[in-house]
């Protein structure tokens, strides 16, 4: 066979010419279309009818969050009868973001409600130390306890101060209106024997959360095992028997919570699931029948409360939401997963 150029057999190819054959006239026939070659008709089919089924998706999803939140606003436009007789007292640890609740509505809510009577303000450093004047106020400096017992410093104190048997658990960074602390006092009382609250959690099994030790970051709606003491009613009682128990984690907890007692919310439902003799089950709160008494933490997702920590440090600078980097979020999560576990498995085993 005579050598060819590379621009004959350029040329050969385009005209569907048989390189492989000595004569240069011979012609390949066309190949027929491969049924598993997609055509471009067939491709923008696929793409119509991905949009189409994500559309369909979208409507459905939307459908059901429509009836989540109507259902929600049902509850706090309705009438809710909480009598005056009923007191509950407040505490709320101020550390590092004082021109926080200098500035937010936090407090004027708290001593304008009828069912408030007294407010502790826990003053835990001594650089944001500020005096609020309110006859419902009591400013206590808790710096010593901070340094000695951390964030379980609320517990303590509400053991110690408390003149109430129902007690609220409040971070310096909420809002609310008035209603939704109606609200859960309302709930709260149809059943004390539990912990409520906005913010819920459960541990979850699947793969997903095995690097954060099942600790699952996502919110519980109605029946969960903890709830987060951001916005949290409990009964007095149950500060007495964190005392008593925290002794099973103490050595856990001194070496390997940031800060010091990191995670004492999830202690304290368990605790309290574990005081009160009850399994968790967790299920849409709305399906929940008042006449069914069964003690379990709750948590209420629907009820309107705001994060307004806007300022970042015990100089006001603005939040810096990019601060916090994944390892170190990583490492807390995972911290509460094993306190998790390894809370449950003590209290299973304490009399």
């Amino acid at each position: 066979m005579e050598p060819t150029s590379t621009g004959a057999l350029k040329r050969r190819l385009k005209h569907g010419v048989d390189i492989r054959s000595r004569n240069p006239h011979t012609v390949l026939p066309l190949p027929l279309r491969s049924p598993t070659c997609p055509r471009k008709e067939s491709k923008l089919f696929q793409m119509l009818w991905s949009l189409v089924v994500i559309s369909l998706l979208t409507v459905v999803y939307w459908i059901f969050m429509l009836d989540y939140i109507n259902a929600g606003m049902q509850s706090l436009t309705k009438k809710i009868d909480v009598p005056s007789s009923v007191k509950a007292s407040v505490f709320i640890m101020n550390y590092g973001r004082p021109d926080v609740l200098k500035t937010s509505q936090l407090l004027p809510t708290l001593t304008s409600h009828e069912n408030i009577d007294e407010i502790f303000l826990l003053h835990a450093n001594y650089e944001t130390r500020f005096d609020y004047k309110h006859k419902k106020v009591r400013n206590i400096d808790a710096v010593k306890e901070n340094n000695e017992i951390g964030l379980s410093l609320r517990f303590h104190f509400c053991n110690d101060l408390s003149k109430n048997d129902w007690v609220f658990m409040i971070d310096d960074d909420m809002e609310f209106p008035p209603e939704s602390l109606t609200f859960l006092l309302s709930e709260f009382m149809v059943d004390s024997k539990r912990i409520i609250g906005k913010w819920g959690r459960n541990l979850s099994n699947f793969f997903w959360w095995w690097s954060t030790a099942g600790y699952n970051t996502v919110n519980q709606d109605g029946y969960c095992e903890v709830v987060l003491t951001k916005f949290m009613l409990m009964e007095q009682s149950m500060c007495k028997e964190f005392r008593k128990y925290e002794h099973l984690v103490k050595n856990f907890v001194q070496h390997n919570s940031k800060p010091y007692w990191n995670g004492e919310d999830i202690f304290m439902s368990l605790v309290a699931n574990h005081v009160y003799g009850y399994r968790m089950k967790t299920v849409n709160y709305y399906l929940y029948s008042k006449t069914e008494r069964e003690y379990r933490n709750s948590a209420f997702p629907n009820i309107l409360v705001d994060d307004v920590g806007r300022f970042d440090g015990i100089h006001g600078k603005p939040k810096n939401k990019e601060k916090g980097t994944t390892k170190i979020r990583h490492i807390h999560e995972n911290y509460r997963g094993r306190l998790w576990k390894l809370a449950k498995e003590a209290l299973n085993s304490a009399t």
